[in-house]
């Protein structure tokens, strides 16, 4: 039988902190990640973060570019890139960082899945609104 894994994307602090429907799933995400947990499941937190001197910031990339000149907040070594405090990260945890719109795609999110034996995912968290719901995590 395949693991299961709950995948909890974008409550770092540069959005919480910034957007209040962001703030309000931080409870909930910590509970369902306790939830997990308790059922011996994996529990994966991912956020962004890009390079503070935009090296990984393609200028044909005008949404990636966008969200890094909005400000310091997804910028390697910047607060806003931590994980939100509130949302329950626990010894055992993974964190995944995403330099792009999605998880799935140019991360070790399926290195991580794949070693952990998952086969089937809750997926959880955030979004941007800005792109039109079309990315996430």
């Amino acid at each position: 039988m395949a693991g299961l894994a709950v995948v909890i994307g974008d409550l770092q602090v540069g959005v919480t902190h910034k957007y209040p429907i962001a703030a309000e799933l931080v409870p909930r995400a910590a509970a369902l990640a306790a939830a997990a947990r308790k059922r011996g499941h994996l529990v994966v937190f991912v956020r962004t973060q890009l390079r503070a001197n935009g090296s990984d910031v393609s200028a044909q990339n005008a949404g990636v570019h966008a969200i890094y000149d909005m400000n310091d907040d997804y910028h390697q070594g910047s607060t806003g890139v931590e994980l939100d405090p509130g949302r329950g990260r626990a010894p055992g945890d993974v964190v995944v960082t995403k330099r792009r719109a999605s998880a799935f795609a140019g991360t070790d999110l399926d290195v991580v899945l794949r070693c952990n034996g998952v086969g089937m995912l809750v997926v959880a968290g955030s979004r941007d609104e800005r792109d039109g719901g079309r990315n996430g995590l």
